[in-house]
């Protein structure tokens, strides 16, 4: 788990998402178990579900699996707080791990 402040916004990215940072969620954010579930179990649809304090979105993002020769995809999951944004990957996605890392480092 890694994080970024900026003004008013934080930005928390999380990678290879565990159950210590699930709980970090319930216990911090109060996010709603289902979505907890979401981030630790198999791939979900797209979906975008919304609540009084904050709304959680399921993307898909492709990759290719060079082992098998196949593109595949990956769950980004992203809740949106008034004034935090969390990322969730089960395994890191390229792109966005780029992109924090650019912000990261002022890029």
């Amino acid at each position: 788990m890694d994080k970024i402040i900026f003004d008013e916004l934080t930005w928390i990215n999380i990678e290879d998402v565990t159950e210590k940072d699930t709980d970090y969620l319930r216990e911090e954010f109060k996010v709603h178990p289902l979505d907890i579930n979401d981030c630790l179990g198999a791939p979900q649809r797209p979906k975008i579900d919304l609540y009084d304090d904050y709304f959680f979105l399921v993307l898909r993002f492709p990759y290719f699996d060079a082992k098998k020769v196949f593109i595949r995809s990956s769950d980004l999951d992203i809740f949106v707080f008034k004034h935090v944004i969390i990322t969730v990957q089960n395994k890191p996605i390229t792109i966005v791990h780029d992109l924090f890392n650019g912000v990261k480092k002022g890029k």
